[in-house]
């Protein structure tokens, strides 16, 4: 079989992965490793901040849920509140400051992932200078200038939007997707195994055809973008 039956068969995100151990610095990694913990930390504040959500919305509606539900009583209890409305007009303004904290913690995740990101592409952008910097006169002058810019310039750049990027994306909703799973099957084990009887193989389905699709664009624009680079050098040259 030949390389690019191979690379075809290759499943993508194991290669991203591969990718990424291959084009990062051991520093780069250890940061990546400790944004991957606060990825998790974030998905976390996600999904507690969903489920506070719906005892509030009926401790709102009925004032009786405050007795009936252990939890919200025995917060209740404990904390010696003597007015129902006072409870849970304190569990709106506890919920509020929460969503408060979980977005600055989120938008915090974010200047993490940028700070990396751009300090990966830097790295990438500088090993590619150094390699063709090395080179000798008559090698140097064999390469296409097109091919220079887009290799130190552009493709790094591109490596961090659709690789890095989308591999913290998939990190973070997986996170979400299996904290859920786990609540449910917790919950009811009989709910989940219908939910994965049913949404399961929909979920792999939609997967598998885009993911055929997304490689289809992807070649394609490897293989344009280097005639449409060259194009645009010589016009400006």
């Amino acid at each position: 079989m030949s390389d690019q039956n191979h690379d075809k068969k290759r499943n993508g995100l194991i290669y991203a992965l591969q990718s990424v151990r291959k084009h990062t610095s051991p520093t780069q990694k250890r940061k990546m490793a400790g944004l991957s913990v606060f990825v998790f930390i974030s998905a976390v504040l996600d999904v507690v901040g969903l489920a506070a959500v719906l005892p509030l919305i009926k401790a709102g509606t009925d004032i009786q849920v405050v007795y009936s539900n252990e939890y919200l009583n025995g917060v209740y209890t404990f904390l010696g509140f003597t007015s129902e409305k006072t409870f849970v007009l304190a569990l709106i303004g506890l919920l509020v400051s929460y969503f408060i904290f979980k977005t600055a913690f989120g938008i915090f995740v974010n200047w993490m992932q940028a700070r990396l990101t751009s300090d990966i592409a830097v790295f990438i952008s500088r090993k590619q200078f150094n390699k063709y910097y090395q080179l000798n006169y008559l090698d140097f002058n064999s390469i296409k200038s097109s091919l220079m810019i887009r290799n130190i310039f552009y493709n790094p750049t591109s490596y961090v939007q659709w690789i890095i990027n989308p591999l913290t994306l998939i990190l973070s909703e997986t996170f979400i997707v299996l904290l859920i799973i786990s609540a449910i099957a917790y919950y009811d084990l009989f709910l989940f195994g219908f939910i994965m009887a049913t949404i399961g193989p929909a979920t792999y389905l939609v997967y598998a055809s885009l993911k055929k699709k997304g490689a289809r664009i992807g070649l394609g624009i490897d293989q344009v973008f280097p005639y449409a680079l060259s194009s645009l050098t010589e016009a400006i040259n």
